[in-house]
């Protein structure tokens, strides 16, 4: 495939009809980081409204049963600020439906952020529409939960080297709708020579984010 023909960000399609002579696969195109950086910044710049403001009430809604759960139960308590597990103790109900919630969300959000990648036009009600792949998602997550904290346990490297090559897996679940484990899957092939690459990308991605996060609304950017 041509790069100059290529769209990344194209949604999943059946494969075109068989045609005269021989069939070439589409190997993976080249990158560079800050390609993509720059590419990201012009995508956030034509629909930094709804990118903003769907993390934020994203953010927001997902924090709510902490706060509604936890909340009274700290108060009443009255756990010591200095006793962190008994804190933490009274607070993991709410911790943990926060994290239900979030997840729900965090589905819509990846929608969001597919739509403008793809030049459309992102709305807000896709931030409610992950109950098609709410479970799959969540399958998916607990399942990358599990090895990455494995890998890390073992030697830090494997646990580096299974988050880069993972890090797709949630995209080919909620946009390919494919199941926890062939999401994972295809992230590893799709990431097969790429992950030294992808590693260097997340630290600068770090630095160009501490650096937004000083500024008021860099956190969303």
């Amino acid at each position: 495939l041509s790069s100059m023909n290529y769209n990344p960000y194209a949604a999943p399609q059946a494969p075109p009809p068989p045609v005269a002579g021989p069939m070439q696969a589409g190997a993976p195109q080249p990158w560079e980081i800050g390609e993509v950086l720059g590419s990201a910044w012009e995508i956030f710049k034509r629909n930094w409204a709804v990118l903003v403001f769907s993390s934020l009430l994203g953010s927001v809604l997902g924090m709510g049963p902490y706060f509604v759960i936890s909340g009274p139960a700290l108060m009443s308590a009255k756990v010591p600020a200095n006793d962190p597990m008994g804190v933490f103790a009274v607070a993991a109900p709410g911790y943990g439906v926060t994290f239900f919630v979030l997840l729900f969300f965090y589905v819509g959000m990846i929608r969001i952020w597919v739509a403008a990648a793809r030049g459309q036009e992102p709305s807000f009600g896709l931030l409610f529409s992950g109950g098609n792949r709410y479970l799959a998602f969540l399958g998916s997550t607990f399942l990358l939960i599990f090895a990455t904290y494995l890998g890390f346990a073992l030697l830090i490297v494997p646990g580096v080297i299974l988050s880069c090559g993972t890090m797709l897996s949630a995209f080919y679940v909620v946009d390919a709708n494919l199941n926890p484990i062939a999401a994972i899957q295809s992230s590893w092939q799709a990431t097969n020579g790429q992950k030294m690459k992808i590693f260097l990308f997340g630290l600068v991605s770090m630095v160009v984010a501490v650096a937004l996060y000083i500024t008021c609304c860099g956190m969303f950017i």
